[in-house]
């Protein structure tokens, strides 16, 4: 569903669509984003370099959308009068001495849809707590208003982030359901358990905040997502879910690739520089991404042998 979702979001992007993507937590957030600027540099859209450091040591470079997190009154944001709020979209025009050089998502053209931008660039210096701008959670959404809205639904949410997720768009809003639970993506039972499977199994009894996820009909699904009030439960139960999901590693892999990535790509980089002569060393294009995943295939598969 994540690779759909993604794929969906880049094909109505590249069309010019004002497109929303939503997920129910930052983890999921950060892994469509992380698969969605990978397919936009390979694309061509989004350059691989140079690039700066971003919040959560992500990277952006120019092309990418990128979100403000917080207020700066002191930058005029493209429009006489308007200052840089927490929550603008941004799109990276090019990297300076001095910051980067963007530009601000306006409102949707009201007839065709078109995603606008303002007409002047400006300079945006403290972009460091800025996060990538293709997914978004529902917090950050709630004031968002655009031509398609995609939501990607887990089964674990409840109405309230439904009600958000699946009303953003004016003209079209598609759900994109996990028909099977995220426990799946664990281990099998055998030699080496995963200790999350109880602990899930445990918990989810009838009418339990993950009921809804075991079902393989996405209407189904949503329409348990639709039947949980979010607002009915307590801190206990808020706190066993957090616990449940701490070591689920569908999470846990977004994290860890979040965090190990940009590092491993960098070795990886280095290492191509100094196997070149020293008359051929130059900075790979974004076709290094499919080198880099090469290389660690070829990683694991040695670690196996």
């Amino acid at each position: 569903m994540m690779d759909a979702a993604a794929a969906a979001y880049v094909a109505l992007t590249a069309s010019g669509t004002d497109t929303l993507l939503m997920a129910a937590d930052h983890a999921l957030r950060r892994e469509l984003n992380r698969r969605i600027r990978d397919d936009l540099i390979a694309l061509g859209a989004v350059q691989d370099g140079p690039a700066v450091t971003i919040a959560d040591g992500t990277r952006a470079s120019p092309g990418d959308l990128i979100i403000c997190t917080r207020n700066d009154h002191h930058v005029e944001a493209g429009e006489p009068g308007r200052t840089l709020a927490n929550g603008d979209l941004l799109r990276i025009e090019a990297i300076t001495r001095r910051g980067l050089l963007v530009r601000r998502a306006l409102d949707a053209d009201p007839r065709t849809g078109q995603r606008r931008w303002t007409g002047r660039p400006f300079l945006y210096a403290s972009y460091q707590d800025a996060e990538l701008g293709y997914a978004v959670t529902d917090h950050a959404a709630q004031s968002r208003t655009v031509h398609t809205g995609l939501a990607v639904i887990t089964g674990t949410e409840d109405r309230q982030h439904a009600y958000v997720a699946l009303s953003r768009g004016t003209e079209v809003n598609l759900a994109y359901v996990f028909t099977v639970s995220p426990k799946t993506a664990d281990p099998a039972p055998g030699p080496r358990p995963a200790p999350e499977l109880a602990r899930y199994d445990r918990r989810a009894a009838p009418g339990g905040p993950a009921a809804a996820a075991a079902p393989a009909d996405p209407v189904t699904v949503l329409a348990g997502v639709l039947d949980r009030d979010g607002q009915q439960q307590s801190a206990t139960q808020t706190r066993t879910q957090a616990l449940a999901d701490a070591d689920h590693l569908a999470i846990l892999h977004a994290i860890w690739a979040a965090e190990t990535t940009p590092a491993r790509d960098q070795a990886y980089r280095a290492r191509l520089m100094n196997t070149l002569p020293p008359g051929y060393r130059r900075q790979p294009g974004h076709q290094a991404t499919w080198l880099w995943r090469t290389l660690r295939g070829a990683e694991l598969v040695e670690r196996r042998l």
